[in-house]
């Protein structure tokens, strides 16, 4: 692009785009933007949508031409307002597809969703940032709030879990927690009992594409063995199951290779506070 020429790439809120169609053409942007076969169905994207409490209004998408034809578009950020995160905002998704990467379109969308998410009422927005992006988020004034990771482990046949229609008295010793709004879906989260050891753990668990995700880990004492963490393996049937949030000195997780899971993911939780919402528009 020749020096003093406008990036003709525009950003536009999801609300102003044709409702019919629309999440279909995102789940087509995924797969342009972190490789076609990690393309999700438009099922699952509106599961993941609507879990992390995506405000429309809040969250845009990139278009190098037509804004209207989905085959111009080269980018999302998606913007949850989960009520149990107020007054914060969360980043729910970003991305960029290849070959429009590298000409500061990564910075326009991180300040789109901060402006957007302070129109919404949001006084800080926090993002999940791979260890590779911490110094990019850093840069645009967000700071570092907790490391977080992600295990997973196939799934195993078993004993089939207990499962309580509500959540046990259980002590208050937590071994991985999510903000249990962020994970909310269609049906009801389920609630494992397990008693393995003599020590009681309950899971909040939810179905996630490819397992099932333990959205809240808790127990009534720290576990003293891999036992009830290798029962957690029986709960998705097929696929992986994933446990989430586990910062790294929580004292369990040295027994989670024990119980046949593996460190999938580190993460930051970085956090940005918002300036007053204002009627900044994101033009081109």
């Amino acid at each position: 692009m020749q020096a003093g020429m406008r990036d003709p790439v525009v950003l536009v809120p999801l609300d102003a785009l044709p409702a019919h169609g629309r999440t279909t053409h995102l789940a087509a942007l995924y797969g342009r933007i972190f490789g076609r076969a990690r393309t999700p169905s438009t099922a699952w994207l509106e599961d993941r949508m609507a879990r992390g409490a995506v405000r429309l209004g809040a969250s845009v998408v990139a278009a190098r031409g037509d804004p209207t034809n989905p085959a111009d578009w080269c980018g999302l950020a998606l913007v949850g307002l989960p009520p149990s995160l107020a007054p914060a905002a969360r980043a729910a998704g970003m991305g960029i597809v290849p070959e429009s990467r590298g000409r500061g379109l990564g910075k326009r969308l991180v300040e789109a969703m901060c402006r957007r998410a302070a129109d919404a009422g949001a006084r800080t927005l926090e993002v999940t940032a791979h260890p590779r992006h911490v110094a990019f988020y850093g840069a645009l004034g967000f700071r570092h709030v907790r490391t977080v990771e992600t295990w997973a482990a196939p799934a195993t046949t078993g004993t089939p879990p207990r499962w309580s229609p509500a959540p046990p008295t259980c002590g208050g010793h937590v071994l991985a927690t999510e903000i249990a709004e962020t994970w909310r879906c269609g049906r009801k989260p389920r609630h494992l009992v397990c008693t393995t050891d003599g020590t009681t753990v309950t899971a909040r668990t939810v179905e996630v594409e490819g397992g099932c995700l333990v959205a809240e880990l808790r127990s009534d004492r720290p576990p003293s063995g891999a036992g009830p963490l290798a029962e957690l393996r029986s709960l998705a049937g097929s696929g992986h199951v994933f446990v989430t949030g586990i910062a790294p000195d929580a004292p369990f997780r040295r027994l989670l290779p024990r119980a046949g899971f593996r460190l999938v993911q580190r993460a930051e939780r970085m956090a940005r506070v918002l300036a007053p919402a204002s009627a900044t528009s994101d033009g081109p």
